[in-house]
């Protein structure tokens, strides 16, 4: 397993389209795999709705260096059932627990619950990525060792 605390990997190829399509051989054939930006390059892998990463490079010197990895819920509609989810849950547990406080049934109380649900969403975010590095650790991190 490399680790890019200490220093940054260096790939055995300094072609960057080369290395994607050695990537492209290691993923699953259903992993989209797309080249982005201008003055820094970035690998874009994406496994379906919620599994992506980013594979941050530096070609300035000879050889082409993975400086970093970022990993994302790369599907908006992922991130808008994961916001919904959280929202509504959290509205969901307001209203009742201030509706209980009051003795009476409120629902304007769920109201208070979009703030609260927003940082659930946060939290739920970040473990839904805490997961998927974790999950990529068995496909994508093989994969960058053997390019």
């Amino acid at each position: 397993m490399f680790d890019l605390s200490q220093s940054p990997y260096l790939f055995k190829h300094k072609d960057i389209s080369e290395i994607r399509d050695k990537l492209a051989q290691q993923l699953p054939s259903h992993a989209e795999i797309t080249i982005e930006g201008e003055q820094s390059k970035i690998i874009r892998i994406r496994d379906g709705q919620w599994r992506g990463a980013s594979l941050h490079l530096d070609y300035t010197s000879e050889q082409v260096q993975l400086t970093r990895i970022v990993y994302t819920i790369p599907s908006f509609g992922a991130k808008v059932i994961l916001f919904c989810c959280s929202v509504v849950a959290v509205s969901i547990i307001v209203t009742l627990l201030l509706s209980a406080m009051i003795g009476e049934f409120v629902p304007v109380m769920g109201g208070l619950g979009g703030v609260a649900g927003f940082v659930m969403y946060s939290i739920i975010k970040a473990v839904v990525v805490m997961i998927i590095s974790n999950s990529w650790s068995i496909d994508l991190h093989p994969a960058i060792e053997n390019v």
